[in-house]
């Protein structure tokens, strides 16, 4: 899977199921430099059926996920 990331460079996404870490530190994978996003925001692994799957681990008070602009519960 090719993921674009607002604010980041394009990456490829491995094809095992390694999580990559989406956050504000520069210990994430993928680093955006942005005061809306957490220090530790989200996580994207590859689903074993080929899908995949992308989880909000910020606090209760953070930015939430958006896919393609539209916000994601």
């Amino acid at each position: 899977a090719h993921i674009e990331i607002e604010g980041a460079s394009a990456i490829e996404l491995p094809s095992s199921g390694r999580l990559l870490q989406i956050g504000r530190l520069r210990d994430n994978d993928i680093c955006i430099e942005d005061e809306t996003v957490s220090r530790y925001h989200a996580v994207i692994e590859r689903s074993g059926d080929g899908g995949v799957t992308i989880t909000d681990v910020s606090s209760q008070e953070g930015g939430g996920i958006r896919i393609n602009g539209e916000r994601m519960l």
